[in-house]
């Protein structure tokens, strides 16, 4: 009886914290995270154990001194889940929406209580345009040794890849980002960006589900054009709905035996 009393309390808590718009905080890998009121972030985290995970377990085996690149850093809970597994890393935190960035993405970085030497954030949009490319703010920011680019942008992660194309043939640095597709137009984009990735060697492909469990690995962008098809129809309501989109992982031959290796140390946890 208590226990069912407590549940509905606590859900009567969460809509009125909603509905006052009254942050909130959330334990992180021993930090406190604060977070919208409506940030679903905790509950996906407890009903799905791996969502948001690949990334914080993936940190652990990056060079140290060399840079990763958040690209939709949010309210910094992948930023702060990261570096409290490896703070020997430098971090590059790009957030487009000006709200989330003040209220959230910098207060966060403000309560780990580090001299922060190795973090930095911007607020600015990143997309294929010559003067808002992640090229362009690479090269004016003398951003270096970059090993890691991550995308999370809700389904324009292709334009980001497409801003990146002189850092990525840089740097060669291993790749994660977002694939979801809402139309025809995304989804062709989408297409065009793979393959131009398989052009600079990437050809090693790990496959992730939206809720962070590891799918499959992969040489052949066929199969991964496969599975697009198979999230588009569920879209298009042709089928019946399962998973929302993929989380991509790909890297060229120089990282494939790391990256190998995580993924079974991540299918063991």
């Amino acid at each position: 009886m208590f226990s069912t009393l407590n549940k509905i309390i606590n859900v009567f808590l969460q809509k009125f914290e909603i509905l006052l718009n009254i942050d909130k905080n959330y334990k992180l890998a021993n930090h406190n995270l604060i977070l919208p009121a409506n940030h679903p972030l905790p509950s996906y985290q407890k009903r799905h154990k791996l969502y948001d995970k690949f990334l914080p377990h993936l940190s652990k085996f990056l060079k140290n001194n060399s840079t990763i690149i958040d690209i939709g850093a949010n309210c910094g809970d992948t930023l702060v889940a990261m570096y409290h597994n490896n703070k020997n890393l430098n971090y590059v935190c790009i957030e487009m929406n000006s709200f989330f960035f003040k209220n959230y993405l910098k207060k966060n970085i403000d309560n780990l209580k580090i001299s922060k030497n190795n973090i930095q954030c911007f607020n600015i949009e990143i997309n294929n345009k010559k003067n808002n490319s992640l090229d362009e703010l690479v090269q004016r920011n003398k951003i270096n040794k970059i090993s890691f680019l991550k995308s999370d942008v809700d389904g324009y992660d292709y334009d980001i890849i497409n801003s990146s194309k002189k850092t990525i043939t840089k740097f060669k640095p291993i790749l994660f980002f977002e694939l979801q597709v809402d139309n025809l137009s995304q989804k062709k984009l989408y297409e065009d960006t793979i393959n131009n990735l398989k052009k600079l060697n990437y050809n090693h492909w790990y496959i992730f589900d939206n809720y962070g469990e590891f799918i499959l690995k992969t040489n052949s962008i066929l199969q991964v054009a496969q599975l697009t098809n198979y999230t588009w129809k569920q879209n298009k309501k042709e089928t019946t709905r399962t998973i929302h989109y993929y989380d991509i992982l790909t890297c060229q031959d120089k990282n494939k035996l790391l990256i190998d290796k995580v993924i079974k140390k991540y299918e063991l946890r």
